[in-house]
């Protein structure tokens, strides 16, 4: 019933919130730039982002002040400094939605919040081997720790953004992303998690009725960073089970469509001797829609991956 409470909060206020963003952006020209890569080349408002946010944390503090939550604290501390830093990595994509900056101030600046989630002990520390004979849990060097975080919370930062090319998509895959981390952290009975989890669902379900087809908004670098945030960091809690083990292969596998598009958008860019960062066509989606399916299909597609690979991650999790 509580999730029920914050999933409906932030719903609502995230379905009244994004028309006053739309009509913000539009008064103020806060529009998304015309690119030949884009799929949709008519003009949209761009700063989407800020209705989920709002939506996201208002939810989360009405529910909070209201005294809806009495459950257990687990990880309450380093959840309060998890939704801060949440506000941080909005501001880094919005400051690119409004003035676009090059990507390396952007990536820095992930990678500073990255270490410091990292030094409040949420971070990738040990991996679970016990599937294979004689080996159980191996523990990884403190440098090694910190530097598998950074590379995690930055990477699927990137990957969620570079896969916002379609309306739809991103807010879509969140939400599907977002209900296998509040079953697996249900399961573990992380269930600050699990509240933090519906309060995003609800934010992106509210944005996606804007955005689907023919979309009215999109998210924006504001948006997707904070999905990309939010979904790499609540992962990495979700998977720590009771024992304190952590199943890698489960989360990776989770996130395996994002995941894989960036490795392959990289691994063409660098062997064409190009930056990693330099743009082009190349993402799932965009080679879906050059070899002639519908975005109907596409989107559809992609949702579908992204199921298959959330039930793929809790059988293993399951199994382990």
């Amino acid at each position: 019933m509580k999730y029920l409470i914050v999933f409906l909060l932030s719903l609502i206020i995230s379905l009244i919130t994004i028309p006053l963003v739309k009509k913000f952006g539009e008064k103020y020209n806060l529009l998304d730039r015309t690119d030949s890569r884009k799929i949709d080349q008519k003009l949209k408002v761009r700063v989407g982002g800020i209705g989920i946010i709002i939506s996201f944390i208002l939810s989360l503090l009405i529910f909070q002040f209201a005294n809806f939550n009495k459950f257990e604290p687990i990880y309450s501390h380093n959840l309060k400094l998890i939704l801060l830093s949440s506000f941080f990595i909005f501001i880094v994509g919005f400051v690119d939605d409004i003035k676009s900056i090059s990507p390396w101030p952007r990536l820095f600046t992930e990678i500073i919040i990255s270490i410091y989630i990292w030094s409040i002990g949420v971070r990738i520390d040990s991996i679970n081997l016990n599937f294979i004979e004689g080996i159980n849990n191996i523990e990884f060097p403190i440098i090694i720790s910190l530097l598998l975080t950074v590379i995690w919370i930055t990477g699927l930062i990137n990957a969620i953004n570079w896969l916002d090319g379609i309306d739809g998509l991103v807010s879509g895959i969140t939400c599907i992303y977002l209900s296998f981390i509040f079953v697996i952290a249900f399961i573990n009975s992380n269930y600050l998690i699990c509240i933090f989890s519906s309060a995003l669902i609800g934010s992106n379900l509210g944005f996606l009725k804007y955005n689907k087809k023919p979309a009215e908004i999109i998210m924006g670098d504001g948006g997707s960073y904070l999905n990309g945030y939010l979904l790499s960091v609540l992962g990495l809690i979700a998977i720590k089970t009771i024992s304190s083990e952590q199943n890698i292969f489960s989360l990776l596998m989770l996130f395996l469509v994002p995941l894989l598009d960036m490795v392959y958008v990289i691994y063409i860019r660098i062997t064409s001797r190009r930056s990693p960062f330099f743009p082009d066509r190349n993402h799932i989606h965009q080679r879906l829609i050059i070899k002639g399916y519908t975005e109907e299909f596409t989107l559809k597609f992609i949702y579908f991956l992204a199921l298959i690979s959330g039930l793929f991650s809790l059988i293993i999790l399951m199994r382990v």
